[in-house]
């Protein structure tokens, strides 16, 4: 049973019921079955109801729970676990579980994981094989590298070369580089952490390796992290080493992150000499930002001097963001004072402002919107939106009534958004039924928009099925697919993407097969292509392998052109097909010549192009 849009389906399988009927564009809701399979522990039960965040005292508890079980238990708690969560919930729960199997039975965990589908399956495996490649890094690269490289495998594979690189960094190194690809061709495995566990035990050789990366932003990821390995070990060398290099951009990422290792370890004093002997630019002022932060720590006063005496430009003065924010903690008036009269107007004030507001209104409310009442222009409208959101976590009516009051438009709506958003986590029924009640089209959408996402993130279908039970069509339109689309994709693209299919022509179906294509495709490019054929010729259908020749023009763009040339419109399909033409001929001019020169396009479109070229 689901919910019936127009003669489209919802529910957590998609899968319409026979005898359900209902008018044109009615709306009908039966509920989704309750898929737990006999009565649940209370501990359970708490465990499943956090997401990725967790904290300390929860991984205590999952722990705790996960150790206590018997090897025979583990996959009754798995199917548990996996059939009572909802959207993120249990992330870890489910990883612990699977963590402490393969250590008892791995290739029965590893077997059960295969069995899955869809998002249930990619934690799954990612749980099972980051649990194999800290114990067997060699077997676990194997098995990946024989079943495929994919975002399934990807935290496995960090893990496989970290393993690696505790006896042999330079070995992890190459077996990273060799497989950096994935299947899709749009993923990359970051070895910058390989080089910082290199510079633990030879540093100068991690940093000759390192150097002749000859991708810019592989490089300094690399000597960003070994040389925050080889300055906590000696700062000196690691700083001296780092004058000799000839690349600006390999220097300022060097000297940042010998800073910050150098403040983390409180020798303030030593940083500052290292800080002032940089020329202006991003790399002393990122490094202004570590050192103003520590000195807060102690004496915000002190930080607040040091930063308006070192400070040598605009961008070094954003430092003092942190300092006030630090203060703001102890004394919030006079951190407030400082920042309204003492800072020039500009991006350093307008931050700095957040930041105490911010700040204060964790602590006071009240006092935070007193503070905001004495704001104005740039400094008010630069604000609204985060100032809003840290009220709403502590006083939502008091956060309500303040945006209610400022004046209609842009500055009003920044700030509703905001506090919308927050409530969408916190109360998501509440919080779209009040946004119902906005009067102006464009804050109720932007408003209900970030409380339906909230709420989608959590359960992308019990939000989807308020949108279609309550939302005026205009609303939907909007709101289904820029908002709950994607989190739908991302829990269950089988079941958005049956959905989808089944809705009328019409502005929600182009507008929700166009963000479900964008969204799908990033995660599976050939299950997205499928759907797409199955399509009906219509201007959905266009929309979609116009999005999707855009996603894969990438890696594939012949494929891109071909998909292209599927559109049915005659005028966007020659038009789509040009522009990528002209972005191949870029890339590939040689074989894009060969593919114009045989393509479908007119043969007065064909000379343009070869002519463009040529020339």
């Amino acid at each position: 049973m689901g919910v019936a849009l127009g003669g489209a389906w919802l529910s957590r399988s998609a899968t319409p019921d026979p005898e359900e009927s209902a008018e044109e564009n009615a709306v009908t809701f039966a509920g989704a079955s309750d898929t737990s399979k006999g009565p649940a522990s209370d501990t359970m039960s708490r465990l499943l109801e956090t997401g990725r965040t967790v904290g300390i005292e929860q991984t205590r508890n999952v722990l705790a729970f996960v150790d206590a079980l018997k090897p025979g238990e583990y996959e009754a708690r798995l199917n548990e676990a996996l059939a009572r969560r909802k959207g993120n919930q249990g992330y870890e729960l489910i990883e612990g579980l699977y963590q402490k199997w393969v250590e008892k039975d791995r290739p029965a965990a590893l077997n059960h994981a295969l069995g899955l589908k869809g998002k249930d399956r990619k934690t799954a495996l990612t749980a099972v094989l980051t649990a194999w490649a800290a114990k067997e890094p060699y077997e676990t690269l194997a098995w990946i590298e024989e079943h495929d490289k994919n975002d399934e495998t990807r935290s496995a594979l960090y893990n496989v070369f970290r393993t690696i690189a505790q006896t042999d960094p330079e070995e992890a190194i190459a077996l990273a580089e060799r497989n950096s690809n994935y299947s899709n061709g749009r993923m990359n495995i970051s070895t910058g952490y390989l080089y910082a566990i290199w510079a633990e035990t030879d540093p100068r050789a991690a940093a000759t390796k390192a150097l002749a990366i000859p991708n810019s932003q592989e490089r300094s990821g690399a000597l960003w992290s070994l040389a925050s390995a080889w300055a906590q070990a000696d700062p000196a060398a690691a700083w001296d080493w780092g004058l000799t290099l000839e690349r600006a951009g390999d220097r300022n990422a060097v000297f940042r992150n010998i800073i910050t290792a150098v403040t983390n370890d409180g020798d303030t004093s030593q940083a500052i000499a290292f800080l002032d002997s940089l020329p202006p630019g991003q790399g002393r002022s990122e490094a202004m930002q570590q050192v103003a932060s520590v000195l807060a720590n102690s004496d915000p006063e002190e930080a607040f001097a040091f930063v308006m005496e070192h400070a040598v430009n605009d961008r070094d003065r954003q430092a003092v963001s942190n300092v006030l924010q630090q203060w703001a903690k102890a004394d919030p008036a006079k951190a407030f004072e400082i920042a309204l009269d003492e800072l020039e107007p500009g991006n350093a004030r307008r931050n700095a402002l957040q930041s105490v507001i911010t700040e204060v209104a964790n602590r006071d409310p009240a006092l935070a919107r007193e503070m905001l009442e004495k704001l104005e222009g740039k400094d008010l409208e630069n604000i609204a939106y985060s100032a809003a959101n840290a009220l709403a976590r502590q006083d939502r009516e008091g956060a309500l009534a303040w945006a209610e009051a400022l004046p209609e438009g842009d500055l009003q709506g920044n700030a509703l958004s905001s506090i919308f958003s927050e409530w969408g986590r916190e109360d998501p029924l509440q919080a779209v039924n009040r946004g119902l009640k906005i009067e102006d089209a464009k804050v109720r959408q932007r408003s209900l928009g970030n409380a339906l996402g909230s709420w989608a993130y959590q359960d992308a279908v019990d939000a989807m099925t308020w949108a279609v039970e309550n939302l005026a069509k205009e609303d939907q339109e909007t709101l289904i697919p820029q908002s709950l689309l994607y989190q739908w994709v991302d829990q269950d693209a089988k079941a958005a993407s049956e959905w989808v299919a089944a809705l009328p022509e019409g502005k929600l179906r182009n507008r929700s097969v166009s963000n479900l294509v964008s969204s799908w495709a990033n995660s599976d490019l050939v299950a997205t292509g499928e759907w797409i054929k199955q399509l009906p010729k219509g201007e959905s259908r266009d929309e979609a392998a116009q999005r999707y020749a855009s996603q894969v023009f990438e890696t594939d763009p012949e494929a891109a052109l071909a998909w292209a040339g599927s559109i049915g419109n005659e005028e966007n399909r020659i038009s789509q097909m040009q522009s990528f033409a002209q972005q191949y001929l870029r890339t590939s001019p040689e074989k894009a010549k060969r593919w114009i020169a045989n393509s479908s396009l007119p043969p007065e479109k064909q000379a343009e192009l070869l002519k463009a070229a040529d020339r």
